[in-house]
């Protein structure tokens, strides 16, 4: 949906995910040298299902994180680890757990999405409502924002939030 009058030329549609943004953070990160990185951001997508000119977007309220460098850091103790699907996994893992939907949460591998790694993503299901992902940014994606190997996750706040089983 384009915004009649928008703040600036780059921010003249309304977004459709959270993660384009917070790859532009990490690219701006890692242009100035901090590279381990991890984001979030809750906020607001708009999904345009009908005519723009007859009704309004569908807002939804999303969470999204990105995750790029070493998991741990090499000490005296051990070596580094760097970041990986299973690192990602964990984080929506815990969300999960901490809203008490461990059990009516599932994940299926997916090769699905262009802008993501066909061997290392997977679709996130509460029941069987589909309510996001989490995986490696696809390379070439990687690639054309300069960044290294970036793990992200997205997810369907309000679906999480609304769910009977998330209900104390």
């Amino acid at each position: 949906t384009r915004l009649d009058w928008p703040m600036t030329e780059d921010r003249a549609v309304l977004r459709l995910n959270l993660i384009s943004g917070l790859l532009d953070a990490v690219a701006y990160n890692v242009a100035r040298k901090n590279t381990q990185l991890a984001l979030y951001e809750v906020g607001r997508v708009f999904y345009q299902n009908q005519d723009p000119k007859t009704s309004l977007p569908t807002e939804e309220n999303h969470i999204a994180f990105a995750l790029s460098g070493e998991w741990t850091n090499k000490d005296w103790q051990g070596k580094a680890e760097k970041v990986d699907f299973y690192h990602a996994k964990g984080v929506v893992d815990n969300l999960v757990a901490t809203l008490s939907l461990q059990d009516a949460v599932t994940f299926e591998k997916t090769n699905e999405m262009k802008d993501m790694h066909p061997g290392r993503t997977a679709t996130i299901y509460l029941g069987e409502e589909k309510i996001g992902f989490v995986g490696q940014v696809h390379p070439s994606v990687a690639k054309a924002y300069d960044i290294p190997e970036t793990y992200v996750a997205e997810l369907n706040l309000e679906a999480l939030l609304a769910s009977d089983a998330g209900k104390l």
